[in-house]
């Protein structure tokens, strides 16, 4: 099969450092290649030569990983077309007006020829509740190249991190005051203290592939979330993690090394620390077990599998 996959044209594709669509594409353009299918990325602010790379390249199937391209899509010359948002307020409509979402997700719920690959429950009830055809919906979630991490059977630092661009949404600058907490990530938020000793700059993505591992669990507290890789990761690498329930897509949470908080004590400090620690002394003995579970569970290979599955019988 041919496949072209559609990035936002934003940053590099593989990325060096922060980029989640930007990895998902890479991650996916590999594996899917690995299986013995030609791919093509296409990652251009040029929305004109989109259309004519497509429809020049006989493919068959076409993926959009970028929404705020969705006026293209009548535009392609494809048998099979899907579009995934990766917007983290989809389940939240009154965002919608103050981010200037609100034309995306209306072109979203109307009939068309084109596929929505949903990739959170909230999001794919969202889109039934605003009366989506049912038959144009498809869930799939993020996959992860697990063969990238590298695994100790023991942290280095008996500490939590906080891993991602570090932005509002994310509010790594609310909780940057709770102890042994590391924050790692380019700073788009100027509340959060730069100067502050638990900061450690933007990491390349070889360091996090490196040493994610060294830590004993990920933080990660988000008002929106569509399938945060970052969870993911972590838990292929052996942390446990500590999230609130918007971060928490796609997790068996009935396993004790996630724990997902209160939405109603998110401003209490204190109750994060200590469910932080108490996550933190599970999981030290459970390594390779929560390492098993995120390879089982989101490993690239089988996530790839299903993908093509669902493309196969659209």
């Amino acid at each position: 099969m041919k496949i072209a996959l559609i990035g936002p044209g934003i940053m590099p594709i593989p990325p060096p450092g922060w980029g989640a669509v930007e990895i998902l594409i890479w991650d996916y353009y590999k594996e899917l290649t690995a299986q013995g299918h030609t791919v093509e990325i296409i990652n251009t602010k040029n929305t004109n030569a989109i259309v004519n790379q497509v429809n020049s390249g006989n493919f068959d199937f076409v993926h959009l990983h970028y929404d705020v391209y969705y006026h293209i899509l009548d535009k392609l010359q494809c048998p099979k077309i899907a579009i995934t948002s990766h917007y983290p307020y989809i389940d939240q409509i009154d965002k919608h007006i103050q981010d200037g979402y609100s034309n995306i997700f209306y072109f979203l719920l109307k009939p068309s020829r084109y596929y929505n690959f949903v990739l959170a429950d909230k999001d794919y009830a969202t889109f039934l509740k605003y009366r989506a055809n049912p038959e144009k919906l498809k869930k799939i979630k993020n996959g992860i190249d697990s063969n990238a991490f590298l695994f100790s059977e023991n942290p280095v630092h008996q500490k939590s991190i906080y891993l991602g661009k570090i932005t509002p949404r994310k509010n790594q600058s609310k909780y940057q005051c709770i102890p042994d907490v590391d924050f790692v990530g380019n700073v788009d938020d100027p509340r959060f203290n730069t100067k502050s000793p638990n900061y450690l700059g933007e990491w390349t993505r070889e360091k996090i592939h490196n040493e994610l591992t060294h830590y004993s669990n990920l933080l990660l507290i988000s008002q929106g979330e569509a399938d945060p890789l970052v969870v993911k990761e972590a838990l292929i690498a052996g942390l446990g993690v500590v999230v609130n329930r918007s971060s928490s897509e796609n997790l068996d949470v009935s396993n004790d090394f996630i724990t997902v908080l209160d939405d109603n004590k998110l401003d209490d400090l204190q109750y994060i620390r200590d469910k932080i620690q108490e996550n933190m002394a599970i999981c030290i003995a459970k390594r390779q077990t929560i390492r098993n579970y995120g390879i089982e569970s989101f490993d690239i290979q089988s996530e790839v599998r299903k993908y093509l599955e669902v493309i196969h019988n659209l």
